[in-house]
């Protein structure tokens, strides 16, 4: 096991024994869940870092990390470290929400169907109009 991973196993395990089950949590443990998170959110920066550039999202970079960030809390929220390493679990929650969020923004880029004056066309309708003698189609 990696330094890295060492210190995100030891910062996973913090969070999770400081996170109460019941709703109250005392302001000493809310600090120490926020200052091992944001060990976590560092230790993992360069995964990040990566993930961002290969999704080809480096023009949305902040949306980028925020999604990452989700992804982080959600991946120490559903984390069994009995099933998994930490770094394995992660990796693909975080892949998939930069996932979603290019589903997202790519739908938002691409151009209607009217803007680009796009029509539908019956494609049996249209070889049965224009087919000539010889089997040519003409449109």
């Amino acid at each position: 096991m990696s330094k890295t991973t060492a210190a995100l196993e030891a910062a996973v395990a913090t969070i999770i024994e400081n996170t109460p089950r019941d709703a109250k949590q005392p302001a000493r443990q809310r600090v120490a869940v926020d200052r091992a998170f944001a060990n976590i959110l560092k230790l993992i920066a360069p995964r990040i870092r990566h993930f961002i550039r290969q999704y080809g999202l480096a023009a949305h970079w902040d949306d980028a990390e925020q999604c990452c960030a989700i992804a982080v809390h959600r991946a120490i929220e559903a984390y069994d470290p009995t099933k998994a390493q930490f770094t394995t679990f992660v990796n693909w929650q975080i892949r998939g929400e930069l996932q979603s969020l290019r589903f997202r923004m790519m739908a938002d880029q691409r151009p209607s169907a009217r803007k680009v004056g796009a029509m539908t066309v019956s494609l049996d309708a249209l070889t049965a109009r224009s087919e000539n003698e010889d089997g040519a189609v003409e449109v």
